[in-house]
């Protein structure tokens, strides 16, 4: 008996033997939540309770350790990374460059991550055909953090500027909180 496996990539980097890839393409609308329901329908022994979870992730520059610049964050920064106005901002920071980082003001990179873990409660979502908006927030009702969570903990870190995160992941909808 043979294993179907099926993997939906943004995009597909490793080409593997024996995997079927689908690409994330927003063109032919076949985002996520498509992709999942599309590959659900092609084998009808895989069914939502067999996901254990689905992972996200992004590369982002780490900035050098020896010339970042401290910074105070400007009002919208602040409403970005969900510091309060009164609030005393911890510090955060920016590249410079030197010789360390060939003066590019970032040296290494690491993985912003994001783990969905699939129960009985997000099973009956997808079965449902709910929305990401509800998958989302029953999710974070159960602890679960988004990529831009990651991001804004790495800034707030000093591991990363909050432009380097910006470049990978949107924070817009954080403005209208």
């Amino acid at each position: 008996e043979s294993v179907n496996i099926m993997t939906l990539e943004d995009p597909v980097e490793y080409p593997m033997e024996m995997i079927r890839q689908s690409s994330v393409n927003e063109a032919v609308r076949l985002d996520f939540a498509n992709g999942v329901r599309s590959m659900m329908r092609q084998d009808p022994d895989i069914m939502a309770g067999n996901i254990i979870g689905v992972i996200g992730q992004r590369l982002i520059r780490k900035l050098c350790v020896h010339c970042k610049a401290s910074y105070e964050p400007s009002k919208v920064e602040r409403q970005l990374l969900g510091i309060g106005i009164g609030s005393e901002a911890p510090p955060i920071y920016r590249p410079v460059g030197c010789n360390e980082c060939e003066h590019q003001g970032y040296s290494g990179r690491l993985a912003l991550l994001e783990l969905l873990k699939f129960d009985a409660d997000i099973d009956e979502l997808v079965a449902r055909r709910a929305t990401v908006r509800e998958i989302i927030k029953m999710a974070k009702g159960k602890g679960f953090s988004t990529l831009a969570d990651d991001g804004l903990r790495r800034i707030l870190d000093g591991v990363t500027s909050l432009d380097e995160v910006s470049r990978v992941v949107n924070l817009t909808d954080r403005l209208a909180q």
